[in-house]
């Protein structure tokens, strides 16, 4: 959450200046809901340190990757559009809609809570790989 806000907040004035204050408020609202959940999805089982595990470029193909991103950052634009106009065409939607975002959230948080324990574990380094391989056939 600490590196949304501040994309929201320096948004935030753009926002006002262009739309009414109820219209911006609730695109300011849904678009930090939206990103919380994202970030609570990707990183849900993430517990390394950032730049301090090793990373080995061969573990992963690079074009496969560029093109499942592209791909699913298409999806995403238009389905989040598609949704943010359907949520916006009533009260109660937008009621139900930042419900459903709280009680998520607070699911996710419960989870990480009683799952993992009070500390769960931090890894700082990865296991290398071997160099050599063995096969162990005896």
């Amino acid at each position: 959450m600490r590196g949304i806000v501040p994309v929201y907040v320096l948004l935030s004035p753009l926002e006002f200046a262009f739309f009414d204050a109820r219209q911006a408020a609730f695109h300011l609202a849904f678009g930090l809901s939206i990103a919380a959940l994202l970030t609570e999805f990707f990183f849900f089982g993430f517990n390394k340190v950032p730049f301090t595990c090793s990373y080995l470029p061969a573990k992963s193909h690079l074009a496969f990757l560029a093109a499942a991103y592209l791909y699913g950052f298409t999806i995403y634009t238009f389905t989040m559009a598609n949704l943010e106009l359907w949520v916006r065409g009533s009260p109660p939607r937008i009621a139900l809609f930042f419900t459903c975002v709280a009680a998520l959230l607070a699911c996710i948080a419960w989870y990480r809570r009683h799952a993992h324990g009070p500390a769960m574990e931090i890894i700082y380094e990865d296991e290398a790989d071997p160099l050599v391989r063995q096969l162990n056939l005896t």
